[in-house]
């Protein structure tokens, strides 16, 4: 049995793939097994993974009909050995002492999960930038140099990065968990079930995971699928149901719903709004009367229950983004005008009076 599992999904990444590759055969922690799954490339992805598996035992090639991310995850998982999973995106790469640092912890700690940071670079210029989502602060803040589980962070366990990479997952936890097939936004009801599950994780607080940001990614660009995220949160709302934690972290979910359905409503590409808006008014009119039993609307933020209500009440989805849009710019009128306020209100302000009147009166006299 290998100590770590690294499941590799390929699809077309021949640009990225030796990259890749080389970030996980070098590693300084060899005990591994590399599951490379080639998900029905058309380029010469098969070729690099055959170069790489002949100079390589560590590494088995599964090869499929194009099925998908989620579908290639799945079969990784199913034929994986190791004593703990770890997943890497096949245009990314990984620090060289990653598996030495996030095993050996792991292993002390006895954990069923690690979390750790990811980075993202820009795939032309290969420039770093830190993202708030992957850097997690607030989890740092939070939990420490200590072990936790969900409880631990409350309802801020739906704020976590879900994505599979950047976890190291112990393999007797997910080993029956499968990602669901057919959608993106696939990491969301994984991840929360594993740390409903989860008794033991740790927030390692190191950058070990490069996350490619390519113009072409379907998690950068619009489309279609964007809509997915309706059915993909009524999946993670299932799980908190089934793990008997749905009522009391309902403020929180049903905030985390209506926020991100409308992110992603304003993301997607306008050939594609009428077919989401439908779904999103059909989902919210179907779970009126189970929210309302929740007596949660007094309680959820403003601008999470008009996003819910416009959903039902409006008749298109341009009235929708009009009429989230005056609330939008009403708002920031609001803000600005207490900010500017607060400044007319404050010391310095009164202080510096004089100063702005003689700045005044001397401009005057020069013109």
């Amino acid at each position: 049995m290998a100590k770590i599992s690294v499941i590799v999904p390929c699809y077309n990444v021949e640009k990225y793939l030796e990259e890749c590759l080389d970030s996980i055969v070098n590693q300084t922690f060899t005990d591994i097994e590399i599951i490379c799954i080639n998900d029905g490339s058309t380029d010469s992805t098969n070729r690099i993974l055959d170069i790489y598996s002949n100079n390589d035992s560590r590494i088995k090639i599964i090869t499929q009909t194009n099925k998908g991310l989620s579908a290639s995850r799945n079969i990784g998982i199913e034929n994986s050995n190791g004593e703990y999973i770890l997943f890497i995106d096949s245009d990314d790469y990984l620090e060289l002492t990653a598996f030495e640092e996030i095993y050996n912890i792991a292993k002390k700690k006895q954990l069923d999960i690690l979390i750790f940071k990811l980075i993202n670079f820009d795939d032309v210029t290969r420039e770093k930038m830190e993202d708030k989502y992957f850097t997690m602060e607030y989890l740092k803040e939070m939990v420490g140099d200590n072990i936790f589980d969900f409880k631990d962070t409350g309802s801020e366990i739906f704020t976590i990065s879900v994505t599979a990479p950047g976890k190291l997952f112990k393999k007797e936890l997910i080993e029956n968990m499968r990602f669901p097939e057919g959608y993106i936004f696939e990491d969301n009801p994984f991840f929360t079930e594993a740390m409903f599950k989860a008794k033991k994780a740790y927030f390692y607080d190191e950058f070990l995971y490069n996350r490619r940001i390519r113009a072409d990614s379907i998690t950068q660009s619009s489309s279609d699928k964007f809509s997915d995220w309706i059915e993909i949160f009524n999946m993670v709302i299932d799980i908190a149901k089934s793990f008997g934690y749905f009522e009391q972290y309902s403020t929180k979910i049903f905030e985390k719903k209506m926020f991100s359905t409308y992110k992603y409503f304003k993301a997607t590409d306008f050939n594609y709004r009428d077919v989401f808006f439908e779904k999103m008014k059909t989902d919210f009119i179907s779970h009126k009367t189970e929210y309302e039993s929740l007596e949660i609307f007094d309680e959820v933020h403003e601008k999470a229950l008009l996003i819910f209500n416009l959903g039902m009440e409006c008749e298109s989805p341009q009235e929708f983004i009009f009429k989230m849009s005056n609330f939008e710019n009403e708002k920031e009128i609001e803000e600005l005008n207490k900010f500017i306020n607060l400044v007319l209100t404050s010391n310095s302000w009164k202080i510096t009076k004089p100063l702005r009147k003689l700045q005044k009166t001397l401009k005057g006299a020069v013109n």
